[in-house]
């Protein structure tokens, strides 16, 4: 799940020196909270295959997701939608 603005700059640095230094843990950004990160990875992973910045990456990902929970929050519970 995207951070939301927690912690989105510094997922789209370490996002951005992992696309720079080839892999993950040759970086300079590290956090002891995130032993393995998720979210840095996800955008990377989008870089690579979309050309897309780290931060329009994290960005269309959180669209994605904005877009996707409340269409499986109807899909989970169809009784949402009526009244």
């Amino acid at each position: 799940m995207p951070s939301f603005g927690n912690d989105t700059w510094r997922d789209v640095i370490w996002a951005l020196q992992t696309l720079q230094v080839g892999h993950v843990t040759e970086t300079t950004v590290r956090h002891s909270a995130y032993p393995f990160p998720m979210v840095p990875l996800t955008y990377t992973m989008i870089s690579l295959t979309s050309g897309l910045d780290p931060l329009l990456s994290s960005v269309v990902t959180g669209f994605l997701y904005l877009i996707k929970l409340p269409l499986i929050t109807l899909l989970l519970n169809p009784q949402a939608g009526r009244h």
